[in-house]
């Protein structure tokens, strides 16, 4: 399932701990994420994509649209300005597009 012309190149990123038996260690799991995301960045850039699409949804959703807004800047600054895509602005995008005004959630998170 892949589109003519375009190839995908991931990056994972090394997570020590995930444990998630607390408020706690959830914010710990986070710690990591962040502290993994530029090293993830760096790699994938080696393949001079032309754009990013983060696949990770919990840290693109925490505080809203502005909480979107600020998980993309960095990545944007350490890509040297590449457009970013995310699972929350899709997610806006859709609802929008959709004519969505209301809306029920059921999220493991």
């Amino acid at each position: 399932m892949s589109v003519p012309g375009v190839t995908a190149h991931f990056a994972r990123m090394h997570i020590r701990d995930q444990h998630l038996g607390s408020d706690a260690a959830f914010e710990a799991l986070l710690e990591q994420v962040r502290e993994e995301m530029g090293h993830a960045v760096a790699r994938v850039l080696t393949a001079e994509p032309d754009y990013l699409i983060m696949g990770m949804s919990s840290e693109t959703f925490w505080g809203g649209v502005e909480g979107n807004r600020h998980f993309i800047t960095p990545i944007k600054a350490l890509s040297h300005g590449l457009g970013v895509a995310t699972g929350a602005e899709a997610c806006e995008r859709a609802l929008q597009v959709c004519g969505v005004r209301r809306l029920g959630m059921v999220t493991p998170y």
